[in-house]
């Protein structure tokens, strides 16, 4: 198995992970209710933005293990299949977050997730998948790329599994989505030492976004005019 197979097979294992986070995560408010017929959704936009996602994240899981195949005509269809994935799940993401503010005066928790979900979620979304298309002849860059804009889409089920099954507080859940996703960039850092000897600029770039993201969240949350036009 050579290198680039090699990190396919890594990526594909994320891809892994994170689709079953995100079920299990979704499942209580929204599988669950769904399939028994009695779910209300908050948002014309939440079926959809589901379905994307979802989607995405099929999309990520897949499209490594066709490298390693050495599927290429296939790998570059799934390709084509998720820009256009990556668009709605977007848009759908965009109008979903718009559709719940304003946010109530004093309620921390939905302020600090609509935050992240904005800023650490679409913001880095959108780029990363633009500089994955623009990368994808050069597969250490893309892989790492793509990763990138998959980890963006996490937040919410990172938090839901630790609110749902592991009794955690709201308050806290947000916090430590943060500390989990950095946590998980540092992984792919430390994946490059491990089974290369050095890390991959591009591992660097991913850390250094998501570290970048985070702190943004943060000063934001802290600034008058950020919480007034979202609770306002």
């Amino acid at each position: 198995m050579n290198r680039i197979q090699k990190d396919a097979l890594a990526m594909a294992v994320a891809g892994l992970v994170f689709l079953i986070v995100a079920v299990v995560g979704f499942t209580p408010l929204y599988f669950t209710p769904l399939l028994a017929g009695d779910y209300t959704p908050p948002s014309p936009w939440m079926h959809s933005h589901a379905l994307s996602s979802l989607a995405w994240l099929l999309i990520f899981l897949i499209q490594p293990l066709l490298i390693v195949a050495k599927r290429r005509p296939a790998h570059r269809l799934f390709g084509r299949i998720g820009l256009l994935v990556a668009v709605v799940t977007l848009i759908t993401g965009v109008a979903l977050q718009l559709d719940f503010l304003p946010l109530g005066q004093g309620d921390d928790v939905n302020l600090g997730a609509a935050t992240a979900r904005f800023i650490g979620g679409m913001g880095v979304f959108l780029p990363a998948v633009a500089l994955a298309v623009f990368y994808r002849r050069k597969t250490a860059w893309h892989l790492r790329l793509m990763f990138l804009s998959t980890l963006a889409l996490m937040a919410a089920p990172f938090a839901r599994v630790m609110i749902f099954y592991l009794a955690v507080d709201p308050a806290v859940a947000g916090p430590m989505t943060g500390v989990i996703t950095l946590a998980i960039a540092i992984g792919l850092v430390v994946y490059d030492r491990l089974a290369y000897g050095k890390v991959a600029r591009a591992s660097w770039v991913v850390l250094a976004v998501v570290f970048t993201t985070q702190m943004s969240v943060g000063i934001l949350l802290s600034m008058s005019w950020w919480t007034n036009w979202m609770t306002g």
